[in-house]
């Protein structure tokens, strides 16, 4: 069977699925959520990870902290974009850390 490059990884009811070819690199790690696993309700439930929703502030962090605890990324380094469709790149550098989740920038712009 041809791996997907893909991993599905699931804890405390978190699902989400791994990047297993960058990871392979030991130089970055990545992750695609689903909405399985979060604390929203109505219809953003239940992993909403987006601050232009219905949900509240806090709702969205818990369901980023909860992300992040059972995939083993440190909360305090997420970047959030605002994606756009067009050709600007943002280079995330170390002053980028950090923005647009536990704090009240915003996000970073690409």
């Amino acid at each position: 069977m041809v791996s997907s490059g893909f991993d599905k990884c699931e804890q405390n009811g978190v699902q989400w699925y791994a990047v297993s070819f960058l990871e392979k690199t030991g130089l970055a790690r990545a992750a695609f959520t689903t909405r399985l696993g979060g604390v929203s309700r109505g219809g953003t439930a239940t992993m909403n990870l987006s601050f232009a929703r219905a949900d509240t502030k806090d709702t969205v962090r818990e369901n980023y902290r909860l992300f992040c605890e059972a995939a083993g990324f440190p909360k305090e380094a997420l970047v959030v974009s605002r994606q756009v469709h067009g050709t600007d790149v943002h280079e995330v550098c170390d002053e980028d850390v950090g923005t647009g989740v536990f704090d009240d920038a915003e996000s970073v712009q690409a």
